[in-house]
């Protein structure tokens, strides 16, 4: 990273019903975290006995945030640590 950016780390804490791989999206104000909850099982259509869950929505706002590039570093502990990377000088 550059001079211009911060680098902010956070910690999500990881609920029991939470699966991996896990993902971020971030639309300019929001970041919303994504991956699979045990709760939601997809059925078995094709009947091979795979148990397998769906991705959705785990955390629709982590953080309201302007100017970053959130990115997942690991998950320890329980907790999933993210790196916000802010951008501190925006040329908009």
């Amino acid at each position: 990273m550059s001079e211009d950016y911060t680098i902010e780390t956070i910690k999500v804490q990881v609920e029991h019903n939470w699966l991996p791989p896990y993902r971020l999206e971030y639309d300019g104000k929001y970041v919303t975290l994504f991956g699979k909850d045990k709760d939601y099982l997809v059925p078995d259509y094709g009947g091979l006995g795979q148990v397998e869950y769906e991705e959705m929505v785990l955390r629709p706002c982590i953080i309201e945030i302007r100017r970053a590039t959130p990115e997942i570093l690991y998950t320890a502990d329980g907790f999933l640590y993210i790196n916000l990377n802010i951008n501190e000088h925006d040329n908009h």
